[in-house]
């Protein structure tokens, strides 16, 4: 409480002390005149009647003293609370009267420049702060009295207003000035030394981003989510011959009119950000600015936040017309020389093929001899031997006069017997052999295909005494177009096999049909059979099953009898199981092979 304030108080206590002592010391006179009866009762009513009246002036300062001290009370409170908030705030607080003089400031004013206690006081002139401003160097790079009037000059108008001061200690400090209506002002001052140096490593980033993307060889451009252009770099500018500032904001249709089919491109980014996935392909445009057409490659790629959210789309697109016409001029060149190579070796290919097909054959065909040689030895071995110990048996009897005429018959058919082994071995290998080198051929004529494989099987009875073999012949045509001889090979192939691998076995069946366009002949026996891995192999040249071992023979046979079906167009398959025996079945053409005449053999 004011001094002043306190004073008044302390008087008029006193006067209400004095006035209420003189009123006990009327009102004790009064009752002694009463006693005395010197002064009479009607005088004492009126006293006591006036006497509240006297004190209510005393009473009711009182009260108003009592108000008074709960009001400072509770101002002062107000105050220390606000000097609270003042001294705690982020920015400086002053505000200035309309005399240019500091009615209030806080603590953070003070210290953002450097102010001393006495400065801070209420009634410092503006200007007094301002020359201790450039006094003790805060505010530096300005001339003084220029800094000192351009300060006076920005309060003094009665606009609101932002500046963004630079101290000579690097700080930067934004001051936001508001005018009062008696003319004084109140200002905050901020410092935003930190948010200046992220607005400026923001500059120089986009500075960095833009040079980047401006010296890009892509045309590269940024659209929302509606397909508004946000940026497009140089190249773009170029390409299209469009200013960026000219199309920020714009849709495509409203850029490029009915130059482009705006409607396709805008389908496409519609996926893009419907999907979140990159689009990218070839295509040809009509570049506006020139009307020519190019090639183009194009990326399309959202642009997402954090969270995954598509917040634009994204484009990248180089030009690629050159490269396509160059790669389109290497092709040309590439297919021209390329056309010289082949019209080149082409003769050369052709002979080293020739070259290549005799040297195998060749190689073939030494095999095969070297082959033959080594089988002749083993097999021609057998039946001669057989001769030789038949002849001299003969030879032993005739000299006894102990050889009658069936046992000179008997072994004279071992004899023919031996020597039919030999023969059709040594036929069996030099067809073979012909085979392979190309030179064997069939003549395909009318054959009466019945009595082919009637007159086979009673020849080939007539050789095997120790099997049985059944012919059961079909509905067979008269005639059907074939080598006679080719098929009697085949049949005595067929049947001298079927009794080789039925050594237990005499039953041979052979029977024959006709079935559509074809004529059906199948060999059965019930003897070794074959396993059901060499199946795939039987046929091959020089193979032999596993369940042969122990039999003589060669592996051409089979091989022989499968080239010459083939060569009639026919084919050869075989059904068998180990133990129970095999079916050797053959299929050929009524009408004959395709080509008809003389067939030369071609598989070789």
């Amino acid at each position: 409480m004011p001094c002043w304030q306190e004073n008044n108080c302390m008087r008029h206590g006193l006067l209400i002390i004095a006035a209420t002592c003189v009123m006990i010391i009327f009102a004790y006179g009064l009752i002694e005149s009463v006693l005395a009866q010197s002064i009479k009762i009607e005088v004492i009513l009126i006293f006591v009647m006036i006497l509240p009246a006297l004190c209510l002036p005393a009473l009711a300062f009182s009260s108003h003293t009592k108000e008074k001290r709960r009001s400072d009370a509770i101002i002062e409170i107000q105050n220390r609370h606000l000097n609270e908030v003042l001294d705690n705030m982020a920015q400086g607080l002053c505000m200035f009267d309309g005399e240019k003089r500091l009615i209030v400031c806080n603590k953070r004013y003070a210290d953002l420049y450097g102010l001393s206690p006495e400065l801070v006081q209420p009634g410092t002139s503006f200007h007094q702060i301002l020359e201790y401003r450039v006094a003790s160097g805060v505010i530096s790079g300005e001339d003084p009295e220029l800094y000192i009037q351009s300060r006076h000059e920005d309060v003094s108008e009665n606009v609101q207003s932002t500046k963004i001061q630079k101290l000579s200690d690097g700080r930067y400090v934004s001051i936001a000035h508001t005018p009062m209506a008696d003319g004084g002002w109140v200002a905050t001052h901020e410092d935003i030394t930190e948010q200046k140096k992220a607005e400026t490593a923001l500059m120089e980033s986009e500075a960095r981003f833009r040079a980047v993307f401006d010296n890009s060889p892509f045309c590269q451009n940024l659209k929302d989510t509606e397909g508004r252009y946000l940026f497009a770099n140089k190249r773009y500018e170029e390409w299209w011959g469009y200013e960026f500032e000219k199309v920020e904001g714009k849709k495509a249709e409203e850029v490029c009119g009915t130059s482009l089919n705006t409607e396709v491109m805008a389908a496409s980014e519609n996926v893009v950000m419907e999907t979140g996935e990159t689009y990218d392909r070839e295509i040809s445009v009509k570049r506006p600015r020139d009307g020519e057409m190019r090639d183009r490659w194009l990326i399309k790629f959202p642009v997402k936040s954090p969270d995954g959210k598509v917040l634009g789309l994204g484009t990248f697109a180089v030009d690629i017309t050159e490269r396509k016409r160059a790669e389109e001029e290497l092709i040309r060149h590439r297919d021209h020389l390329q056309e010289l190579v082949n019209e080149a070796t082409k003769d050369m290919k052709a002979k080293a093929l020739e070259l290549e097909s005799a040297l195998k054959k060749e190689m073939e065909l030494n095999e095969l001899q070297r082959q033959f040689v080594t089988m002749a030895s083993h097999e021609f071995r057998t039946p001669l031997a057989i001769i030789d110990t038949t002849a001299q048996r003969i030879k032993s009897r005739a000299d006894k006069d102990q050889l009658s005429c069936e046992d000179a018959s008997s072994r004279v058919e071992k004899i023919r017997g031996a020597v039919r082994r030999m023969t059709r071995l040594m036929e069996s290998t030099l067809t073979a052999a012909r085979m392979e080198e190309g030179k064997i051929s069939v003549e395909i004529m009318s054959c009466n295909i019945a009595q082919v494989i009637g007159e086979v099987c009673a020849r080939q009875q007539e050789i095997e005494t120790t099997h049985t073999i059944t012919c059961d012949l079909g509905d067979l045509p008269a005639t059907i177009q074939a080598d006679e001889g080719s098929l009697e090979q085949v049949l005595s192939n067929l049947l001298s096999n079927a009794v080789k691998y039925s050594p237990g076995a005499p039953q041979i069946k052979v029977g024959a049909c006709t079935k559509g366009n074809d004529i059906l002949i199948c060999v059965r026996d019930h003897g070794l059979g074959i396993d059901e891995e060499d199946l795939p192999r039987i046929g091959e040249r020089f193979f032999r099953a596993k369940s042969s071992t122990g039999i003589t023979g060669t592996g051409i046979g089979l091989n022989l009898v499968n080239k010459l079906v083939e060569m009639h167009g026919g084919k050869l398959w075989i059904e068998s199981k180990k133990g129970e025996g095999s079916s050797f079945t053959i299929s050929l053409p009524i009408s004959g092979p395709v080509e008809s005449g003389n067939v030369e053999e071609r598989v070789a």
